[in-house]
């Protein structure tokens, strides 16, 4: 999964377990966050993960959510609306989805532009009280990936696995 970043910073994967884990398959059809076209960049499924939880209902009840949380993380943090074209998250509130979950709250918080984002707009100071509940369970520290690293009992195993992950 290839996505825009501003800087050669980490994106920090706010959900326990990568984005493809979330899916149920029902008959032949698959469904959850992880078939969905919107939520195919870190900072999209950051901010979806940050604003439902999906281990309790796989699918939010609104079917515009995902078009929602495009739009806010596409949104110039000058107010001035969404940037559905550019490539690169400069001046995108995405950008402020690579900070960890209670410092994107708290900017997000302080922003002038808070009440003009399409989830704002969409679910009010609702969706503000689901942030503040879910931003302490989301992971600080573990980089964006959609690859699980393995479990392992065995300390040379693990300090391989460790060696590989230092060089991202």
């Amino acid at each position: 999964m290839s996505a825009p970043h501003t800087n050669n910073q980490t994106t920090l994967r706010y959900s326990p377990r990568p984005l493809s884990t979330y899916t149920k398959t029902t008959g032949n059809t698959s469904f959850g966050p992880s078939t969905s076209r919107l939520l195919t960049t870190p900072e999209a499924w950051n901010l979806a993960y940050l604003s439902h939880d999906y281990d309790v209902r796989i699918q939010p009840l609104d079917p515009h959510f995902t078009v929602h949380i495009n739009r806010t993380v596409r949104f110039r943090l000058d107010g001035s609306g969404s940037d559905l074209v550019s490539t690169q998250l400069d001046g995108l509130f995405g950008s402020l989805l690579n900070q960890p979950a209670p410092r994107f709250v708290y900017l997000l918080r302080q922003h002038p532009a808070l009440t003009q984002l399409p989830m704002y707009v969409a679910y009010g100071d609702a969706w503000l009280e689901t942030l503040a509940q879910r931003e302490r369970l989301c992971c600080a520290e573990m980089p964006y990936s959609e690859v699980e690293e393995p479990v392992t009992l065995d300390l040379r195993a693990a300090q391989d696995v460790l060696r590989r992950i230092g060089k991202r």
